[in-house]
């Protein structure tokens, strides 16, 4: 039996107001890092919209200091989409049917395997440099990301079988580089929260390689958390855990999640097989476990 999930609510805007009217000294904040917000008691939380980051954001809404991402103007929905993996043609499909004026959130792995790396990693950063996007840093990127830089002899053998340096070549992978090296790993909404793999369950950070770990140990200490790294046919979901990579690049779909709805969108991938089911956009809604 499939359950239907209510929808969370509409995102709450919350302004903070400081007590003293004195601006803060600069020089006195903590400087950036990667770990996420610290959880807090929840007469003491500062009620927030979304942040895109990797790291504490002090409590203020918006975007944060060293992210590529533009500052958007405020999305009353989100769409989080997983693992892309060339599939640009697929992405493309989604994209369009998704409503211009909502914000989508890429889990990361928008490279490597698909026939069309070059059209996915061009359309996900269109949306990000016009602010109606978020591409987070996956695994793949970031492999990519270490094997470019040193040029060392093992990684000039791993650059030989990854697919998107055989795709884009030697010079157009350099100069994504700097772009991909400044991708954040997390995206904070209201109440959830998306990264590509996870969170390592000792320190709390996230992991873009994690599983079995982080599905054994999350407490729901951010609400809910979206993620993809780990395909299947259908989305499922591990209590407080959401996985939606669909496996677009093999065969299966490209999934778009809003976790304001419970709603899910879905197009075939490049390889699905003509007798599938099928071919068109899919609409459902996310069921319970």
């Amino acid at each position: 039996m499939i359950v239907l999930v209510p929808p969370l609510g509409p995102v709450r805007l919350w302004r903070h107001r400081s007590r003293s009217r004195q601006r803060p000294d600069p020089r006195s904040r903590a400087p950036a890092n990667d770990h996420p917000p610290p959880v807090q008691r929840q007469s003491d939380r500062v009620p927030t919209t979304e942040r895109v980051t990797g790291r504490p954001s002090g409590g203020k809404t918006g975007q944060d200091n060293g992210s590529p991402m533009p500052s958007p103007p405020t999305a009353s929905r989100h769409w989080v989409i997983g693992d892309v993996h060339g599939c640009g043609e697929a992405l493309a499909r989604l994209v369009a049917l998704l409503p211009a004026s909502d914000r989508l959130v890429l889990l990361g792995d928008v490279i490597n395997r698909g026939p069309g790396i070059a059209e996915a990693m061009e359309l996900a950063w269109d949306l990000v440099q016009s602010g109606r996007g978020v591409w987070l840093m996956g695994n793949h990127e970031k492999r990519l990301l270490r094997d470019l830089h040193p040029r060392r002899d093992e990684a000039f053998r791993r650059l030989a079988s990854c697919d998107t340096y055989r795709q884009l070549g030697h010079r157009p992978c350099l100069r994504w580089a700097e772009r991909l090296s400044r991708l954040p790993t997390a995206f904070w909404g209201s109440g959830w929260v998306a990264t590509h793999a996870g969170f390592d369950p000792n320190t709390w950070v996230p992991d873009l390689d994690v599983r079995l770990p982080f599905w054994q140990a999350y407490d729901g200490r951010y609400g809910e958390v979206i993620v993809g790294h780990t395909p299947a046919p259908h989305v499922r979901r591990l209590d407080r855990i959401l996985l939606i990579d669909t496996g677009a690049c093999y065969g299966g779909r490209l999934t778009a999640y809003c976790p304001e709805s419970g709603d899910l969108l879905s197009v075939p991938g490049p390889a699905a097989p003509a007798e599938a089911p099928s071919r068109e956009a899919f609409r459902s809604r996310v069921p319970v476990a």
